[in-house]
Protein backbone atom coordinates (compact mmCIF):
# COMPACT_ATOMS: atom_id res chain seq x y z
CA UNK A 1 0.00 0.00 0.00
CA UNK A 2 1.49 3.52 -1.33
CA UNK A 3 0.32 6.28 -0.55
CA UNK A 4 -0.64 9.23 -3.05
CA UNK A 5 -2.22 11.72 -2.00
CA UNK A 6 -4.23 12.71 1.14
CA UNK A 7 -7.09 15.74 1.40
CA UNK A 8 -8.74 16.82 4.61
CA UNK A 9 -11.85 18.70 4.49
CA UNK A 10 -12.80 20.80 7.72
CA UNK A 11 -11.26 17.62 9.75
CA UNK A 12 -10.14 18.93 12.92
CA UNK A 13 -7.65 22.02 12.92
CA UNK A 14 -8.24 22.03 9.05
CA UNK A 15 -10.29 24.50 7.51
CA UNK A 16 -11.43 23.44 4.26
CA UNK A 17 -10.13 21.71 1.86
CA UNK A 18 -6.64 21.09 2.59
CA UNK A 19 -4.57 18.47 -0.27
CA UNK A 20 -1.27 16.59 0.00
CA UNK A 21 0.97 15.27 -2.51
CA UNK A 22 2.09 12.42 -1.28
CA UNK A 23 4.26 11.11 -4.28
CA UNK A 24 7.99 11.25 -4.25
CA UNK A 25 10.22 12.44 -6.60
CA UNK A 26 12.90 10.20 -7.96
CA UNK A 27 15.86 12.30 -6.59
CA UNK A 28 13.92 13.08 -3.33
CA UNK A 29 12.62 9.87 -2.12
CA UNK A 30 11.35 11.12 1.34
CA UNK A 31 8.64 13.13 2.34
CA UNK A 32 8.51 15.50 5.40
CA UNK A 33 6.15 17.19 7.20
CA UNK A 34 7.09 19.54 9.66
CA UNK A 35 5.10 22.31 11.43
CA UNK A 36 4.54 24.37 14.92
CA UNK A 37 2.51 22.49 17.48
CA UNK A 38 -1.05 22.48 17.45
CA UNK A 39 -0.46 22.99 13.34
CA UNK A 40 -2.42 19.26 12.68
CA UNK A 41 0.91 17.40 12.27
CA UNK A 42 -1.07 14.86 14.71
CA UNK A 43 -4.14 15.57 13.26
CA UNK A 44 -2.51 14.48 9.59
CA UNK A 45 -1.62 10.99 11.02
CA UNK A 46 -5.12 10.64 12.68
CA UNK A 47 -6.69 11.20 8.85
CA UNK A 48 -4.98 8.30 7.53
CA UNK A 49 -6.00 6.19 10.69
CA UNK A 50 -9.38 7.10 10.56
CA UNK A 51 -10.13 7.20 6.33
CA UNK A 52 -9.21 3.51 6.35
CA UNK A 53 -10.26 1.93 9.57
CA UNK A 54 -13.30 4.23 11.14
CA UNK A 55 -14.89 2.65 13.79
CA UNK A 56 -11.99 0.52 14.18
CA UNK A 57 -9.28 2.90 13.93
CA UNK A 58 -6.95 3.29 16.67
CA UNK A 59 -7.48 6.73 16.88
CA UNK A 60 -11.38 6.29 17.76
CA UNK A 61 -10.41 3.64 20.17
CA UNK A 62 -8.51 5.68 22.14
CA UNK A 63 -11.46 7.58 22.97
CA UNK A 64 -13.96 7.28 25.63
CA UNK A 65 -16.56 7.98 22.92
CA UNK A 66 -19.65 6.93 21.10
CA UNK A 67 -18.80 7.03 17.68
CA UNK A 68 -21.29 9.27 16.59
CA UNK A 69 -19.74 12.02 19.08
CA UNK A 70 -16.45 11.08 17.86
CA UNK A 71 -17.52 12.49 14.41
CA UNK A 72 -18.99 15.22 16.54
CA UNK A 73 -15.65 16.25 18.10
CA UNK A 74 -14.07 16.28 14.85
CA UNK A 75 -15.35 18.79 12.90
CA UNK A 76 -13.86 21.71 12.12
CA UNK A 77 -14.73 24.31 14.99
CA UNK A 78 -15.50 27.18 12.18
CA UNK A 79 -17.47 24.80 9.71
CA UNK A 80 -19.35 22.84 12.27
CA UNK A 81 -22.71 23.38 9.57
CA UNK A 82 -20.76 21.87 6.64
CA UNK A 83 -19.56 18.43 5.40
CA UNK A 84 -16.32 17.25 6.87
CA UNK A 85 -14.76 14.46 4.67
CA UNK A 86 -11.40 12.92 4.36
CA UNK A 87 -10.12 11.67 1.10
CA UNK A 88 -7.07 9.10 0.42
CA UNK A 89 -5.61 7.63 -3.07
CA UNK A 90 -3.44 4.95 -2.44
CA UNK A 91 -2.20 2.16 -4.85
CA UNK A 92 -0.88 -1.44 -4.70
CA UNK A 93 0.38 -3.98 -7.08
CA UNK A 94 -1.55 -7.75 -6.88
CA UNK A 95 0.00 -9.95 -8.95
CA UNK A 96 2.10 -7.52 -10.77
CA UNK A 97 -0.27 -5.56 -11.83
CA UNK A 98 -0.66 -1.99 -9.96
CA UNK A 99 -4.16 -1.26 -8.70
CA UNK A 100 -5.02 2.61 -7.86
CA UNK A 101 -7.76 2.85 -5.28
CA UNK A 102 -9.41 6.44 -3.89
CA UNK A 103 -11.59 5.75 -0.19
CA UNK A 104 -13.77 8.66 0.99
CA UNK A 105 -14.94 9.04 4.08
CA UNK A 106 -17.24 11.94 4.54
CA UNK A 107 -20.54 13.19 7.57
CA UNK A 108 -22.39 15.79 8.41
CA UNK A 109 -24.85 16.87 10.97
CA UNK A 110 -28.34 16.18 10.22
CA UNK A 111 -30.62 18.51 12.04
CA UNK A 112 -29.28 19.41 15.23
CA UNK A 113 -27.88 16.28 16.51
CA UNK A 114 -28.02 13.14 14.25
CA UNK A 115 -24.62 12.99 11.57
CA UNK A 116 -25.11 10.22 8.82
CA UNK A 117 -21.62 8.85 7.39
CA UNK A 118 -21.23 8.11 3.86
CA UNK A 119 -17.98 5.70 2.75
CA UNK A 120 -17.25 5.26 -0.83
CA UNK A 121 -14.55 2.81 -2.54
CA UNK A 122 -13.49 3.71 -5.89
CA UNK A 123 -10.96 1.34 -7.81
CA UNK A 124 -9.18 2.47 -11.10
CA UNK A 125 -11.30 5.83 -10.99
CA UNK A 126 -14.56 2.96 -11.14
CA UNK A 127 -16.71 2.89 -8.15
CA UNK A 128 -16.43 -0.82 -7.04
CA UNK A 129 -19.93 -1.09 -4.44
CA UNK A 130 -18.52 -4.86 -3.09
CA UNK A 131 -15.24 -3.75 -1.45
CA UNK A 132 -17.11 -0.50 -0.04
CA UNK A 133 -19.59 -2.88 1.55
CA UNK A 134 -16.54 -5.17 2.44
CA UNK A 135 -13.72 -2.90 3.60
CA UNK A 136 -13.56 -3.39 6.33
CA UNK A 137 -12.31 -7.38 5.70
CA UNK A 138 -10.21 -6.08 2.26
CA UNK A 139 -7.72 -3.26 4.05
CA UNK A 140 -7.64 -6.09 6.71
CA UNK A 141 -5.95 -8.15 4.34
CA UNK A 142 -3.35 -5.45 3.46
CA UNK A 143 -2.96 -3.50 6.85
CA UNK A 144 -5.24 -4.97 10.09
CA UNK A 145 -6.03 -2.18 12.30
CA UNK A 146 -4.22 -3.96 15.37
CA UNK A 147 -0.89 -3.31 13.91
CA UNK A 148 -1.36 0.04 11.65
CA UNK A 149 -0.23 1.82 15.27
CA UNK A 150 3.23 0.19 14.34
CA UNK A 151 3.44 2.29 11.11
CA UNK A 152 1.62 5.23 11.86
CA UNK A 153 2.91 7.44 14.52
CA UNK A 154 4.89 10.75 14.60
CA UNK A 155 7.63 12.18 16.96
CA UNK A 156 6.02 12.40 19.74
CA UNK A 157 5.10 9.03 19.97
CA UNK A 158 9.16 8.16 18.78
CA UNK A 159 9.61 10.43 22.12
CA UNK A 160 6.93 8.78 24.68
CA UNK A 161 8.70 5.31 23.16
CA UNK A 162 12.20 6.40 24.36
CA UNK A 163 10.68 7.31 27.78
CA UNK A 164 10.46 4.28 29.61
CA UNK A 165 7.97 4.92 32.23
CA UNK A 166 5.87 6.32 29.14
CA UNK A 167 6.35 3.44 26.69
CA UNK A 168 4.90 0.76 29.52
CA UNK A 169 1.45 2.46 28.98
CA UNK A 170 2.64 2.59 25.00
CA UNK A 171 3.36 -0.75 24.47
CA UNK A 172 0.24 -1.82 27.06
CA UNK A 173 -2.10 -0.17 24.52
CA UNK A 174 -0.35 -1.84 21.53
CA UNK A 175 -0.67 -5.31 23.33
CA UNK A 176 -4.22 -4.35 24.07
CA UNK A 177 -5.02 -3.47 20.49
CA UNK A 178 -3.40 -6.87 19.50
CA UNK A 179 -5.22 -9.07 21.27
CA UNK A 180 -8.59 -7.00 20.77
CA UNK A 181 -9.25 -6.80 24.86
CA UNK A 182 -9.93 -2.74 23.78
CA UNK A 183 -13.00 -4.34 23.48
CA UNK A 184 -14.50 -4.43 26.54
CA UNK A 185 -14.09 -0.72 26.98
CA UNK A 186 -15.49 -0.11 23.75
CA UNK A 187 -18.59 -2.18 24.66
CA UNK A 188 -18.73 -0.16 28.08
CA UNK A 189 -19.36 3.15 26.15
CA UNK A 190 -21.60 1.52 23.91
CA UNK A 191 -23.83 0.06 26.54
CA UNK A 192 -23.59 3.86 28.49
CA UNK A 193 -24.28 5.42 25.15
CA UNK A 194 -27.87 3.30 24.54
CA UNK A 195 -28.62 3.42 28.25
CA UNK A 196 -28.65 7.25 27.64
CA UNK A 197 -30.99 7.40 24.49
CA UNK A 198 -33.43 4.89 26.43
CA UNK A 199 -34.15 6.70 29.36
CA UNK A 200 -34.26 10.09 27.02
CA UNK A 201 -37.29 8.17 25.01
CA UNK A 202 -39.00 7.55 28.31
CA UNK A 203 -38.79 11.33 28.72
CA UNK A 204 -41.80 13.77 28.27
CA UNK A 205 -41.66 15.99 24.89
CA UNK A 206 -40.84 19.03 27.00
CA UNK A 207 -38.34 17.32 28.91
CA UNK A 208 -36.62 15.98 25.70
CA UNK A 209 -36.39 19.61 24.50
CA UNK A 210 -35.10 21.00 27.27
CA UNK A 211 -32.65 17.42 27.77
CA UNK A 212 -32.01 18.48 23.73
CA UNK A 213 -31.43 22.41 24.44
CA UNK A 214 -28.69 22.03 27.29
CA UNK A 215 -27.09 19.45 25.44
CA UNK A 216 -26.46 22.01 22.45
CA UNK A 217 -25.52 24.28 25.21
CA UNK A 218 -22.59 22.09 26.35
CA UNK A 219 -21.60 21.06 22.48
CA UNK A 220 -21.10 24.64 21.81
CA UNK A 221 -18.79 25.62 25.26
CA UNK A 222 -16.91 22.47 24.06
CA UNK A 223 -16.13 23.76 21.04
CA UNK A 224 -15.34 27.43 22.48
CA UNK A 225 -13.19 25.15 24.72
CA UNK A 226 -11.47 23.24 21.99
CA UNK A 227 -11.01 26.69 20.06
CA UNK A 228 -9.11 28.35 23.09
CA UNK A 229 -6.82 25.32 23.72
CA UNK A 230 -5.53 25.65 20.28
CA UNK A 231 -5.06 29.58 20.18
CA UNK A 232 -3.21 28.51 23.88
CA UNK A 233 -0.55 25.88 21.93
CA UNK A 234 -0.13 28.42 19.13
CA UNK A 235 0.78 31.18 21.39
CA UNK A 236 2.82 29.37 23.47
CA UNK A 237 4.71 28.19 20.22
Amino acid sequence: MIFDQLTINNYGVYQGKQEFNLSPEKKKPVILIGAMNGSGKTTFLNAVDFVLYGKFSNIFKSQSLSYENFLKQNINNQHYDQETSIELIFHRRLKGKKQNFKISRNWKLNGTSKIKEMFYVFVDDVYDEDITKDWENFVDQILPAQVASLFFFDGEKIEQLADLDASKEVLKKAINSLLGLEIIGRLNIDLEEFQRRSALQLKTDKEQEEIQEVSKDIENVDRDIETLKQKIVKIQS
